[in-house]
């Protein structure tokens, strides 16, 4: 037996006995620096710990401190949280496991003031990079609040009239070209005169013998006859059709300059009109900008949520190669989710308020796990909001497929410093708000709705806003409440956003008086000059008309003649 090296072992537990001790030693510090890295990366902002103390008997981890920054606004906190505590499984973590029954939040609030600013090299706007947003921009220029000339409408505005002239003439032209090709394959005066020699020469007998002749020769002709007026009868339905499809074209065509000047007239002159478009331009980004801010954190967070290695669960096994021999079936273990957090409970509020709630069933991959994931939280006298209620899921229990809920109530937010329009035109000096959102996004479909009522409203306009624009603000500030409503569907790659509010009747009255001094003369100015742009098109398009209508003729002769040569021929039958 072999003596034991000494110094080789001493070496070993030199080693041992060292990493060890330098892990107790800065274990804190290592995993305070790994959870601000990994949360700075999933937030897209600075996210900082104040503390972070591991245990080990028993095993746990105490987190202290916790500041996430608002990516949209990088010196106020997302979150922030006092305490954050849950055992550890080392077992499970050497096994590439992570399995906690309850995680402890504590002392958690939102949108608190920073000393400093959080953003990262790569931190960037919520709602800078959003499709919805870029479709409310769309209407985000202030509309003509005065009848502007005739020249700037149409300058601005694109006439639809030329298109659907356009289109009717290229229908018009479709069937007359297909009529043209019809007609020639049809018989016509030539195959007429031929029938006529026919039909003569059959009669012109006086033997018995060449009546008799001329009575089969008349059979046979009249034979012929039947089928070339099928041929005709069928041609002139189809003829018929086709007329009457191009007329049809035309109507539109001739009905298209007088809706566009109706429709730009509306625009200009009608107060509601203005009062809607103005509306939209106010209300329109900011109602885009909160519903993006949702989207943005939940695609921050959906891959740590259960969003990730649905794809590893999918894979293929490929069996390995072996020789014959006896088949042996060992239990097949089941397959369990690499994270598994159970339960997040959740307290805090801070200044005087409370807020309660949990987050269940947090699983990666979240295919193999049995529940959805659910959050719920209540909170009352929360600084700049007296009450929350929400109740929410992401169920991503089927590989591949992603469905998010959300059920939210939010009573007395504070809205002060809330801007409307471009550039903060018009801003709220105080106010408060009560929201409610409710919706799916389902695989990245769109079903969401937003209520929201804005109350004890003060308002001003910016420096160097529009004159109207401070009479808006002013009429808001009287009303001192708005109503708001939003329907958002489409997709996240198309989104359609819907705006309803209650500034519609309010602004209407300011534009009224406004709008209507000029528009009985921009009517006719407008009507003169649509129709001088289109009066070309449309002369064409009825010269196109009168060409299918001569085809159509022509075949309706043609039948008559071929119809009267058929009943001389049966009248000399007898």
């Amino acid at each position: 037996m072999k003596r034991i090296r000494w110094w080789g072992l001493a070496v070993f537990v030199v080693l041992v006995g060292g990493t060890v001790t330098l892990w107790l030693v800065f274990a804190d510090t290592l995993v305070r620096r790994a959870i601000e890295a990994t949360g700075t990366r999933m937030v897209g902002a600075r996210v900082e710990l104040a503390a972070a103390e591991v245990g080990f008997s028993p095993a746990r981890l105490e987190l202290r401190g916790l500041a996430v920054t608002d990516a949209d606004a990088p010196m106020r906190n997302a979150l922030e949280a006092e305490r954050i505590a849950f055992d550890i499984d080392w077992l499970g973590l050497l096994l590439d496991r992570v399995q906690v029954d309850e995680v402890a939040v504590e002392g958690l609030r939102f949108g608190t003031e920073r000393a400093s600013s959080g953003a990262v090299l790569r931190t960037r706007g919520a709602v800078r990079d959003s499709r919805l947003l870029a479709a409310a921009r769309e209407r985000l220029e202030l509309p003509p609040l005065e009848v502007p000339p005739v020249a700037t409408v149409l300058e601005r505005e694109g006439l639809e009239s030329p298109a659907v002239i356009a289109q009717s003439q290229r229908t018009i032209r479709e069937r007359r070209a297909a009529l043209e090709t019809r007609l020639a394959e049809l018989p016509g005066s030539e195959e007429l005169a031929d029938y006529r020699r026919r039909l003569d020469a059959a009669t012109g007998g006086d033997s018995t013998k060449e009546r008799l002749r001329g009575l089969k020769q008349l059979g046979e002709l009249a034979e012929e006859l039947d089928d070339d007026l099928e041929r005709l009868r069928r041609a002139r339905t189809e003829a018929r059709a086709a007329v009457a499809t191009a007329r049809q074209a035309a109507d539109a065509a001739r009905r298209a300059p007088a809706a566009d000047i109706d429709r730009l007239y509306r625009k200009y002159t009608d107060p509601g009109a203005v009062a809607g478009e103005l509306a939209h331009y106010l209300l329109g980004p900011k109602v885009a900008g909160w519903v993006n801010r949702g989207w943005y954190w939940y695609g921050r967070l959906a891959p740590y949520l259960g969003g990730a290695g649905d794809a590893d669960s999918a894979a293929q096994s490929v069996p390995a190669m072996r020789r014959p021999g006896r088949v042996v079936v060992f239990p097949q273990a089941v397959a369990e989710p690499r994270v598994l957090v159970r339960r997040v409970r959740i307290s805090g509020g801070g200044e005087g308020g409370t807020l309660d709630g949990r987050v269940t069933d947090i699983a990666v991959p979240a295919s193999l796990w049995a529940e959805p994931l659910r959050a719920r939280l209540d909170g009352r006298g929360l600084a700049g909001l007296q009450g929350l209620a929400l109740d929410a899921g992401v169920d991503r229990r089927r590989p591949g497929h992603a469905r998010a809920r959300i059920d939210l109530d939010a009573a007395g937010a504070e809205i002060t410093g809330l801007a409307l329009g471009a550039d903060a035109a018009v801003r709220a000096d105080r106010g408060r708000a009560d929201f409610r959102v409710a919706g799916t996004v389902d695989d990245g479909a769109l079903d969401l709705s937003l209520q929201a009522t804005l109350d004890g409203l003060d308002f001003a306009a910016g420096e160097g806003a529009e004159p109207v624009l401070r009479e808006v603000a002013a009429a808001l500030s009287e009303a001192g409440r708005i109503e708001l409503g939003a329907r958002i569907g489409g997709t996240v790659e198309a989104p359609e956003l819907q705006l309803t509010s209650s500034l519609r009747p309010l602004l209407e009255p300011l534009l009224r008086n406004r709008l209507q001094q000029a528009a009985g003369g921009f009517r006719d100015g407008l009507g003169s000059a649509v129709r001088e742009r289109t009066a070309g098109e449309l002369d064409e398009l009825e010269t196109s008309l009168e060409e299918l209508r001569a085809f159509e003729q022509e075949l309706e002769q043609r039948l008559q003649g071929f119809e009267r040569t058929l009943e001389r021929v049966k009248r000399q039958r007898g």
